[in-house]
């Protein structure tokens, strides 16, 4: 630590090339707080640096990005420049900024808005400051003395972390995010589902609910995997290892192309050539990286169905089958439709892991440990963590839901302490039944809404039987057909859907927070007749007798 201050304290006071001072400012900073530089960009007025800081569970990423001026320039007009160079390189990505690239090249998504950006300066005063009252960008600006405070510091993460806090509010800079994947610096879990692939030759189908973390997990993978592919050719040969996100893409030539160019680096139209033929692309493109392709599509239920998606994943299977190719693909309903069905693509071709809730254990850990990185704390904390896990029953996407609404609710109450009081404030927010509200109505169709609706009325812990029942009733008081094998089947893809559990013969719901929401707050009676009346279900029942 001494070396390191006396290193920091020479540089401040050197007239070392601007450059120099840079990359050695950079060093400090690495060595201080326990990361690792990625990347850098080199011009004139502005040293760009991409660091690996995904081991801080604040909104700070493998992709942090670090920003270092030229001192002879801040100042004045030219603080403007600064100020407009920077939020450029954060719109449009890191490598939009003309410079000269040096150091590795990686494979990192450029998009920078959401996370925080550091600009560190040789000045004594806050000449940067007021860019953190810019609500669209998450900048910190350190000069001399903030950089001095966590280098000389006993404990250099947390005053790094406080520096961070007294710029931006908890809000801004919290990590738990409940819409979309989250990055590894919030990826908690997992361990048998990641290990059981890394350690297979196999190709698999990922299935899961909305929001059960899916994409989280085979972005992870991605990211592991691409790691020990690193040393294998450069990004000018093309990419071994790639992933594309199908969402909404029901036009497979899209993905063909993509995979294309991103594994040969090739922008002509070859897809459209005479005789091509993706399984000897595959096969070319196995030879040329001298190693097995691997490509990852997440989100793949829209192509599953169709007939150009058939042929394409017929020629995917067969590149597999000849040792050229690797696939994991990730999906809901379609994607396990597929894998089971004797007549599907992937029948006894994929293997399949069906994501379910969060082990306890890692659900704990993605509430405590970036509450605690922020400086929160629990009161009753054995109360509250209990109750968040069985009320969310270990969901992650609702975890983090609980967590993110909970720093809102502190923020505005100008406090750092977690109460059981604060939890229930969250649980009747109209944000809350609103969220899970639309996770329940994405997940299940309207069919397998009604059959909820008459579980609604019955114990916590039910059984087939009582459930049958239930909707037997229901349904013939309304003049509606049912029959058991339509209502086993609603079961099943609730229970893929982790709306519900079941174990052996007994049924109960996921997360109960659930049907305590929809009794309170949901006119459930009203669903229930619309829902009955509607023309797709009377039509489905009609037809299921």
């Amino acid at each position: 630590m001494t070396n390191t201050i006396r290193e920091l304290n020479r540089l401040f006071v050197s007239n070392a090339p601007f450059h120099q001072k840079s990359d050695e400012l950079i060093e400090i900073v690495c060595d201080t707080l326990r990361v690792i530089k990625l990347d850098e960009i080199k011009h004139d007025d502005l040293c760009l640096y991409l660091l690996d800081m995904s081991n801080y569970k604040i909104k700070l990423s493998a992709r942090t990005l670090v920003i270092v001026p030229n001192p002879d320039i801040c100042e004045g007009d030219e603080v403007k420049f600064i100020v407009n160079e920077v939020k450029r390189i954060i719109n449009l990505g890191f490598r939009s900024f003309s410079g000269t690239t040096q150091g590795n090249q990686t494979s990192i998504p450029d998009n920078f808005i959401d996370q925080i950006t550091f600009i560190l300066h040789f000045n004594h005063d806050r000449t940067f400051s007021f860019l953190q009252d810019d609500p669209l960008y998450n900048i910190v600006a350190m000069g001399q003395k903030e950089i001095e405070s966590f280098v000389h510091s006993e404990f250099p993460r947390r005053m790094f972390i406080k520096a961070i806090k007294d710029r931006l509010s908890l809000t801004r800079i919290s990590a738990f995010r409940y819409l979309g994947p989250v990055g590894d610096e919030m990826f908690y879990g997992r361990k048998l589902e990641i290990n059981k692939i890394l350690s297979s030759d196999r190709s698999f189908a990922v299935v899961g609910s909305r929001g059960i973390g899916k994409t989280s997990l085979i972005q992870h993978l991605y990211r592991l995997i691409q790691k020990e592919y690193s040393l294998i050719r450069g990004e000018k040969w093309g990419k071994p290892v790639i992933f594309f996100n199908c969402l909404n893409i029901t036009d497979v030539s899209v993905v063909a192309e993509a995979i294309v160019r991103e594994i040969s680096n090739d922008t002509s139209d070859i897809l459209h050539k005479t005789n091509f033929s993706l399984r000897d692309f595959f096969k070319k493109m196995y030879e040329w990286h001298g190693c097995r392709i691997i490509i990852f599509l997440d989100e793949v239920d829209a192509l599953v169905p169709t007939p150009s998606g058939k042929k394409f994943f017929s020629e995917i299977n067969a590149a597999c089958d000849q040792g050229f190719l690797r696939v994991i693909l990730s999906g809901y309903r379609d994607l396990l439709k597929d894998v089971v069905n004797r007549e599907g693509s992937f029948f006894n071709f994929l293997e399949t892991i069906r994501l379910k809730e969060l082990e306890e254990r890692d659900a704990k850990n993605l509430i405590l440990e970036p509450m605690e990185e922020l400086g929160i704390s629990f009161k009753e904390k054995t109360e509250v963590i209990d109750h968040l896990l069985i009320y969310s029953g270990c969901y992650p996407r609702i975890l983090q839901f609980y967590c993110q609404n909970l720093i809102e609710h502190l923020e505005k109450e100008n406090k750092s302490v977690i109460s059981m009081d604060d939890v229930i404030t969250i649980e009747k927010s109209k944000n809350m039944v609103n969220h899970l509200v639309d996770i329940f109505m994405s997940s299940a169709d309207k069919l397998d809404q009604l059959f909820v609706f008459s579980a609604l009325s019955l114990p916590r812990k039910f059984t087939i039987e009582q459930l049958h029942e239930k909707i037997r009733v229901d349904f013939s008081e309304k003049g509606l057909p049912i029959n058991l094998y339509m209502v086993d089947q609603g079961i099943e893809q609730l229970e893929l859907s982790n709306i519900i559990e079941r174990k052996g013969n007994e049924i109960n719901f996921s997360y109960i927070i659930l049907p305590k929401l929809l009794n309170e707050y949901v006119d459930v009676q009203y669903r229930s007749e619309l829902l009955m009346n509607d023309f797709e279900v009377v039509s489905k029942l009609k037809e299921s007798t």
